[in-house]
């Protein structure tokens, strides 16, 4: 016998006129809360999508490719990723072609229009100029010398 009910409000999935990729960052991890309720629920509808975010060759591998890359910067990030996935259903190639600048996903809540300016660099995982100080003055000499000549 059933004792109880379980109640999962999915909400903050949102789009705006312009979407950075805070924005993206919130609708990615919407999508794994709506991919988990689904999964429990219902059934897996959303695996495409997360597939293209997550796989080796996805929207996040693509990213962070492009943030290590000495020369890297959005608009080849955005080229790569609409060139390796122009066959993908949830990359929308007729909004993804309007600018070089923009990728469109079709999301569970319907279809985001991303702009790439400043993904590559809020991408990245600077160290803070504390953070490196302090590892720059480490008793342990390996830490030291690596970090020394970081600021």
């Amino acid at each position: 016998m059933v004792t109880h009910i379980d109640l999962l409000d999915i909400f903050g999935f949102e789009a705006f006129a312009t979407n950075r990729f805070e924005q993206f960052c919130i609708n990615f991890a919407n999508e794994k809360l709506q991919q988990k309720f689904t999964h429990d629920v219902f059934k897996t509808v959303q695996e495409d999508l997360l597939d293209l975010l997550e796989a080796p060759l996805g929207v996040i591998s693509l990213l962070n490719e492009e943030c290590i890359r000495p020369m890297g910067n959005d608009l080849t990030f955005c080229s790569k990723l609409t060139s390796t996935h122009d066959v993908h259903p949830r990359l929308d190639k007729q909004k993804a072609r309007l600018s070089a600048s923009h990728f469109a996903l079709k999301h569970y809540a319907g279809t985001v229009m991303y702009c790439v300016d400043g993904f590559v660099e809020t991408n990245k995982d600077a160290l803070s100029t504390e953070v490196v100080s302090l590892l720059a003055t480490s008793s342990n000499h390996l830490v030291s010398h690596v970090f020394q000549d970081v600021t």
